[in-house]
């Protein structure tokens, strides 16, 4: 099975919540945390009641003077209790690698990250490189009594059980020896310091479970109306183990993970089958598409949860009953020149076991129409999200062979792209591509379409915009852990990969989509914001990048900003998104190449 680690932790939780709440004039329950009973029943409790911190004056949050940890903990009506462990109180951030804050010095002082490469980082003995990041220990420390905290400042380990939550609190490798008999540290229903603490010290493969557990979930405490949806719960998408990914099978006596197809540059033919290094997810190997059925054994007997899209631990899925039922509006209109509705083709997909999703600009509207504006399907704003796009687990001719001639589809056969009805000025039809699988950006060698939306994320814009609707079973797709839904009501820009300098690489163009969004409102860090302009300025020194950077202006110019106008007051919004390239700072030589560019519309 293919290890993707995400550590979710009760503080961490909170920390998410410290942006939007004052919560500094609390009471001090007369229970400690570990003995307090309200806080696992009733989850106001916590908002109201500081608890007595074990650390008492020597606690490491309060000497660091985290304000956050002080405003939940009181440090002066309990003695320290001896036993608990200097570094109990972990600074370990629950993003690791994923972290949007890895550039952010303070928080950097604050929290260590897990290593991308924790196994094999050759930059284990660089000291600020070890001072902001953990790896993997691979040696049996934790059985032979290893108890060196300046060894866990450095490295995590593997944690080896099989239920969830992990119980393994329990054991004395967990540096759990109080031998108090009232101690709820370890209650199999306690979302608990320990348990934290066992969270930040060993890694897991099921990984959204502790997060999806904490009293405080960053989605869900700012918008109570959207619930955070137990995947195991939800229909399946993928109901033939060769339409799915991370599916076990075997090809000349070794074992891998199905990934998906290679295809052609315009995802429209398919020539081979991507199976995967289950040790090492960057080792691709291709079968030819001869091969399929005589060389590959798939070793999985029936579909599981581990085989559908949302199945990454890095994903969320989220349920809200008004976004649903706009949904339902939306997709229930027909499409031009057919006799079919929107939902009619998304089910003739999903009815031939192809995974299907709306993705982009209609979802990240949805959600900022309901949990910003508070607007339901009578009053939301329709004539905004005629501009429906799906994401397929499928080839461009694979979707095409499903539909007949009547039913109006166009495969564009440079780009891949489908259509779905007439498309017309002010037309509805539906548009859409195939879910993009590993190294598939627009500028690498090789493309490949998957099921699992994990890697479409990485190559999505930002996170406002890798949001996915599952219109089978009505919820949200969060790929990027909940900051996707808190951006788009936010109006905010991240990158959605943490990969910076690989998501600008494998499509430069994604820079123009940033003021494209700036003039949409939108805004963005000043990391952000000088990573885009160093990035421009570096890809107008590269023929190649410079030439699908001005041709991208000009299409977003022409099409997005002055809608294939020439009036006066179309020019006057081209000027307005120009003028965003200088004040966002942009050297003069470059707004002067990119001005000549659209100077003739």
């Amino acid at each position: 099975m293919e290890k993707k680690i995400v550590m979710s932790t009760f503080f961490d939780a909170f920390y998410q919540q410290a942006k939007v709440k004052n919560l500094m004039n609390m009471s001090i329950c007369d229970k400690s945390w570990e003995e307090c009973s309200q806080r696992h029943i009733n989850v106001e409790h916590c908002k109201y009641f500081k608890h007595s911190c074990h650390h008492g004056a020597n606690c490491r949050l309060l000497h660091l003077n985290d304000t956050f940890h002080l405003q939940y903990f009181d440090h002066n009506s309990r003695p320290i209790d001896t036993y608990t462990p200097d570094f109990l109180h972990s600074k370990v951030c629950s993003y690791g690698h994923k972290c949007r804050d890895l550039k952010d010095s303070i928080h950097l002082s604050q929290k260590k990250h897990l290593c991308f490469n924790y196994l094999l980082c050759d930059l284990q003995e660089d000291q600020e490189h070890s001072r902001n990041f953990l790896h993997l220990c691979n040696e049996a420390c934790l059985q032979q009594g290893h108890t060196d905290s300046t060894h866990f400042d450095k490295y995590i380990h593997w944690c080896n059980c099989s239920s969830s939550p992990c119980m393994n609190a329990k054991k004395s490798v967990c540096f759990h020896d109080c031998n108090n008999p009232k101690c709820t540290f370890c209650k199999e229903d306690s979302f608990c310091p320990r348990f934290q603490y066992h969270l930040d010290f060993y890694f897991h493969t099921n990984l959204e479970t502790a997060f999806s557990m904490s009293p405080l979930n960053p989605v869900t405490e700012q918008f109570p109306q959207c619930k955070l949806v137990d995947k195991s719960t939800l229909k399946h998408q993928i109901t033939d183990l060769l339409k799915g990914s991370n599916v076990n099978v075997q090809y000349n006596g070794q074992k891998y993970l199905f990934h998906g197809y290679q295809v052609t540059k315009n995802y429209c033919d398919v020539l081979g089958m991507v199976l995967q290094d289950p040790d090492d997810e960057s080792q691709l190997e291709i079968v030819p598409q001869s091969l399929y059925r005589t060389g590959v054994q798939v070793l999985d007997t029936q579909v599981k949860e581990q085989h559908q899209p949302w199945a990454s631990s890095e994903i969320l899925v989220f349920k809200h009953d008004s976004i649903s039922r706009i949904f339902d509006v939306v997709l229930n209109q027909h499409l031009e020149g057919t006799n079919m509705t929107f939902q009619d083709a998304i089910q003739k997909i999903h009815q031939h076991g192809y995974a299907i999703f709306v993705v982009g600009g209609a979802v990240r509207d949805v959600v900022r129409q309901v949990l910003k504006f508070n607007l339901n399907e009578t009053n939301c704003k329709k004539e905004e999200l005629k501009d429906i796009d799906l994401a397929f687990g499928a080839s461009s001719y694979e979707i095409r062979s499903l539909f007949n001639p009547n039913e109006k589809l166009v495969v564009n056969n440079d780009t891949g792209r489908v259509t779905i009805g007439l498309e017309k000025p002010g037309s509805l039809f539906l548009e859409g591509k195939s879910i993009k699988g590993m190294d598939s950006d627009r500028n690498h060698s090789r493309q490949i379409y998957s099921s699992s939306v994990a890697h479409e994320a990485a190559y999505r814009d930002f996170t406002c915009n890798a949001l996915f609707y599952d219109p089978i079973n009505k919820t949200i797709v969060d790929t990027c852990f909940g900051n996707g839904i808190v951006d788009a009501v936010n109006n905010k820009l991240s990158i959605s990969s943490t990969d910076y300098q690989s998501w600008c690489d494998g499509n430069p163009t994604k820079l123009i989509r940033y003021f494209y969004m700036l003039y949409k409102s939108y805004q963005s860090s000043d990391y952000t914001k000088n990573f885009v302009i160093d990035q421009l300025t570096a890809c107008m020194n590269d023929a190649k990048k410079k030439l699908d950077i001005l041709d991208n202006l000009y299409h977003t110019v022409r099409i997005g900003i002055m809608r294939k106008e020439k009036t006066a007051e179309a020019r006057k919004r081209r000027d307005v998104f120009m003028a965003l390239f200088t004040t966002q700072g942009v050297p003069q030589f470059i707004v002067n190449e990119l001005t000549a560019k659209i100077s003739s519309l």
